[in-house]
This record gives structure tokens, sequence and C-alpha cells, in this order.
């Protein structure tokens, strides 16, 4: 009899202790600001001639190439490896994967090393929307905060943002501004290896650049493919040891058509052909600006395709502003 009652007092206790817990961290959730979103409306303005051909591109306040991107406008196979990847419970979790975090603290425990930080979707768009020191006290205020913005926001809302704002070399911000600019395509037309490349850029833009470090792109690409493969997302021949030269190198058209929220200055471009003289005039001063050269730099890496005299222009002037 002793014994039940003690065993009672010890769940009763439990209860209490979770109880307490939770309330605590309801209130801490409550507690903290939401990051603001006004960076989703500072975004890049293409213009395009009344036949649908791309003319020039001006950039965000911020000097980004920063395009909306909606996650109705990717290729689904394309967001379905992103998140085999990245977010395997994005759709079941509430902003925060306890289970993904415990994991990723046994990793460090066990290899000595950070391997895997655990974040979700929605904590890596509260950081892109308000950077922060990465230490212990950040991270807590990072996961209140994802667990805030779930609140107000749908899953495909926080997609199409982290879709958007992603980082991928350079001052180039969003899967669509960096698939035009890598390889002269919408994000509906990539194919394996190229979205394997784009899901492994943003976690460190600047070290796998695919115009300055191939190498490490084309090693970080492998790598992708290689987890994606173990996850079953992949056929094991997507796998880089059995796959061919590397397709992600291959350039398309640029897509000007079938554009989501265009803009007014997109739409009007009578009124900003002056602007666009203006900008190639400025823009002459870089090297290759204006060239096939210039169009070709990180177009070099694969099959040519014929690109109009407007098209050659418009994308070496951007290589030459991309940071």
């Amino acid at each position: 009899m002793r014994a039940l009652r003690t065993l009672a007092r010890v769940f009763a206790n439990g209860i209490f202790a979770v109880v307490c817990l939770l309330t605590a961290l309801e209130l801490s959730v409550r507690s903290v600001t939401l990051p603001s979103l006004s960076k989703l409306d500072d975004r890049s303005s293409l213009v395009y001639a009344a036949d649908g051909e791309l003319l020039n591109g001006f950039q965000s306040q911020d000097d980004k190439w920063r395009l909306y991107a909606r996650s109705s406008a990717v290729d689904p196979r394309h967001l379905e490896r992103l998140l085999a990847y990245e977010d395997q419970n994005f759709y079941a979790h509430r902003g925060v994967d306890f289970l993904a975090l415990a994991r990723a603290g046994l990793l460090t425990l066990r290899e000595g090393r950070v391997v895997s930080g655990g974040s979700t979707l929605t904590m890596q768009l509260v950081r892109l929307l308000d950077p922060s020191p990465r230490t212990v006290s950040s991270k807590l205020r990072e996961s209140l905060r994802a667990i805030k913005l779930e609140r107000v926001l749908s899953k495909e809302q926080i997609l199409d943002a982290y879709l958007t704002l992603a980082p991928y070399g350079g001052n180039l911000e969003g899967i669509r501004a960096a698939s035009l600019t890598y390889f002269g395509k919408e994000p509906t037309e990539l194919t394996l290896e190229q979205s394997a490349l784009l899901v492994a850029l943003p976690q460190a833009p600047e070290t796998r650049r695919p115009d300055r470090a191939p190498k490490a792109a084309l090693a970080a690409r492998n790598h992708v493919l290689s987890t994606l493969a173990r996850r079953s997302v992949v056929a094991e021949s997507g796998a880089p040891g059995r796959r061919r030269a590397a397709s992600w190198r291959t350039r398309g058209r640029p897509a000007a058509t079938g554009t989501p929220s265009r803009t007014a200055a997109e739409a009007n471009v009578d009124n900003r052909r002056r602007d666009i003289h203006a900008s190639r005039q400025t823009s002459t001063n870089c090297p290759g600006a204006g060239s096939k050269d210039g169009a070709a730099r990180l177009g070099a890496w694969g099959e040519h395709r014929h690109h109009s005299h407007a098209q050659q222009r418009w994308r070496g002037d951007l290589l030459c502003r991309v940071g």
C-alpha cells in the first residue's frame, strides 16, 4: 500500500513538473517579439519587353538580388528534397523539432563536434529575418520566436518566405534569383543535380559558390545527393558516383514568362526605358558587363544555348552586380 502511495506521489509530482514546464514555455513564447517581415517587401524588380523578353533588373533597396518565390512556383520534387534534407518533420512540428534537437545534441556529444544543428526551416527563417550571434541564449530565443511565428503564418507562408530569403552567395537571395543567375532557368525546371546544389548552398553560401568554389560546390551537391539516397528520397542511382558529369553546370534559357507576383515596375516597361539605359551606361564600367564573356562567366559550365543580345547584356550586367 505504501508503495502505491509513493508511486502515485511520484506520478503527481511528474505531472505538476510537466505543467509548470509547459506554462513557462507558453509565457516565454508570449513574451518574445516576432521578427519583422518587412524584408519580404523589399524585393528586386525585373523589367520585360512587351513580348516577354527580360530586359533588365533592379536590386532591392538593400542592394540584394531578391526575387519573390512561391512554393507553388517551384518544382515540387525540389521541395521534397529540401524538406527531406533540412527539416523532415516540417509539416508535423510547430516551429521547433525537439526530437531533431535531441538527436543533434547526441551526435555532437558522440562526434565531439557539431554535426547537425537541429534547426527547423522556421528557425532558419527567424535567423534570416533577424540575424543574431550564434550563442546558446540566441538559439533559445530563436526557438521561442519560431514557435510564435508558426502561430501567425501558415506552413506555406513560412516555406514561401524561406524560398525568398535563403542566401545563395554574394547578394543573391531566394531560390528564383539563384536559379536564374546560376542556371538561367526558373526553379520549375531544375534537374536533380541543380536542385541538390540549391539545397546545399544556403548552409554555406560563400564557401560553396559554384562560380568561385566549384570543387566545394560539387562536394556539397554530392553530399546532398548521397544523403537523399540514404533517406530513399532519390534512387541510389542518383548518388554522385553513378551520375554523369555535373549537369548542375548546365545553363538553360532565361525564362521570363509565368513569373509570380510581378510588380508595377516589371509591367510598366515604357516608364522604365530611361532607367534601363542609365543603368546599362553605368554598368559598362564593370569588366565584362554587356558582353558575351561577362554573360558567360557563370554559364561556362556546360552546354551553350543561344541568348538574344539583350539577354546576354542583361546577364553580363547582373553578373557584375552580384557581390
